[in-house]
């Protein structure tokens, strides 16, 4: 396999800049790089000091090796750590490919590492989200899914399917013998299956939620105070504050960390019937971002109570929804019940209470204690495996030839084989690391 180049670190400038070579890099690297450290043969895992050669100037700076297999790719991978500046970088790049590197394509690297068997599709998979990542949660999922956890519990149905199938064709070359043992036994372990399959399945809704965020909707009539409270949950000005209503005529987004989990906050547009056109449009919108929201924030002004809105009240059918009474600071005895809430976006009182609420609601989309899917690619081989063992665990039941529940319960298999690496084809392996970046 031939050798590849690429920068590791972000574009751009700052303290170090990482070049990485994966192929047959000595070579290259004996030809780029200077130190009086090396006598011979250039050990594995130590970090030299030297000078590097790019065409123009050179540098000093740190070069590694990682020998074949330990390394991130499985093959001998060289590293260079110099200056972090843009032209330094590109020239380190460009003496490389003039001593026989290419310019790797984007995760190149980490392609490698899943062709040599350092890690599985889905491993490579928690990689990109590890990267990506933009909360602690998001960081705690990515990096179960890149140390395996969703690899094992994969394995671990398929192992318990495999031991159905062997119990399976042995009953064909013996039906005699094994069928009224084995059948009933297979029954129960494809409930079994199923029962963890749909775990998973369910687990997907509450893993879009990791990576991507809670979506929360602030809502209500006009001039409640639904911006001046997104400024206070956020603690700066996001939104435009005015006591002229329907102000915001448009929704207004901004994402927070919130104990480790990320919220996509959405102040809308005051509900509320108007003539102007562009206020219509805003409201319109308003109730579209209601129905796609996870968690509705109802504001109310607690000064006047809770007014008759049926266009809100039929937005907010079937949605969790939390009534916050703003303003809280010009009443006396304000006390929460149940979901309802005071708070002052003008004093921050309640402020802490109401996001413990936001928190817990993100805790309860989480519906069980399986591993977590969070791509719909994963989604697709679970439910595919799970339409499998239900149709092979019916046909078992309806007495349909054992050779047929075979048939179909090697689709399963197969499916969730997708997952892992072990069955996929080209092309989806091309999709997921075409969204790595060059040098990953």
């Amino acid at each position: 396999m031939d050798t590849i180049v690429a920068l590791s670190t972000p574009a751009g400038k700052g303290g170090i800049a990482v070049i990485r070579l994966s192929g047959n890099p000595l070579p290259i690297a004996r030809a780029v790089f200077e130190t009086k450290a090396i006598n011979g043969e250039i050990k594995p895992n130590f970090m030299y000091f030297g000078k590097i050669n790019a065409k123009d100037f050179s540098d000093l700076g740190y070069m590694v090796y990682f020998k074949s297999p330990k390394s991130y790719t499985g093959e001998d991978v060289v590293e260079f750590h110099v200056h972090g500046g843009t032209r330094i970088a590109e020239g380190v790049i460009s003496a490389c490919v003039s001593k026989g590197a290419r310019l790797a394509e984007r995760g190149e690297f980490t392609r490698r590492a899943f062709l040599n068997g350092k890690m599985d599709l889905s491993d490579a998979e928690g990689v990109i989200d590890m990267i990506n990542a933009d909360s602690a949660d998001a960081v705690k999922a990515a990096y179960r899914l890149m140390t395996g956890k969703l690899s094992k519990a994969v394995k671990d149905v398929q192992n318990d399917l495999k031991t159905v199938l062997t119990g399976l064709v042995a009953v064909l070359d013996y039906p005699e013998e094994l069928e009224d043992e084995t059948l009933p036994s297979a029954e129960e372990e494809l409930e079994k299956i199923l029962k963890t399959l749909t775990a998973l399945q369910n687990s997907r809704a509450y893993g879009k939620m990791i990576k991507e965020g809670m979506d929360v909707a602030l809502v209500g009539d006009t001039n409640v105070g639904k911006s001046s409270l997104m400024n206070a949950i956020l603690g700066y000005d996001r939104a435009i504050v005015s006591s002229i209503k329907g102000t915001t005529r448009d929704f207004i987004s901004d994402s927070f960390e919130l104990s480790g989990k990320k919220i996509n906050l959405c102040d809308t547009a005051g509900i509320r019937e108007s003539n102007d056109e562009i206020e219509k449009e805003g409201i319109n919108r308003s109730i579209s971002i209601v129905k796609d929201a996870r968690l509705v924030l109802r504001v109310l002004d607690a000064t006047q109570g809770k007014p008759e809105n049926r266009a809100l009240e039929n937005a907010l059918l079937g949605k969790k929804v939390v009534e916050v009474y703003n303003k809280s600071d010009l009443i006396n005895n304000a006390k929460n019940e149940g979901n309802k809430i005071f708070v002052s976006a003008k004093t921050g009182d309640g402020i802490d209470e109401l996001l413990k609420i936001v928190a817990k609601y993100f805790d309860e989309e989480k519906t069980s204690e399986s591993e977590v899917l969070t791509s719909e690619r994963q989604l697709s081989s679970v439910t595919t495996a799970k339409e499998k063992v239900e149709e092979g665990l019916n046909a078992l039941k309806a007495g349909v030839t054992t050779d047929c529940v075979i048939s179909v319960l090697t689709e399963g298999y197969t499916a969730l084989g997708e997952i892992t690496g072990e069955t996929v084809s080209e092309k989806i392996i091309d999709d997921i690391f075409d969204k790595f970046c060059v040098g990953k």
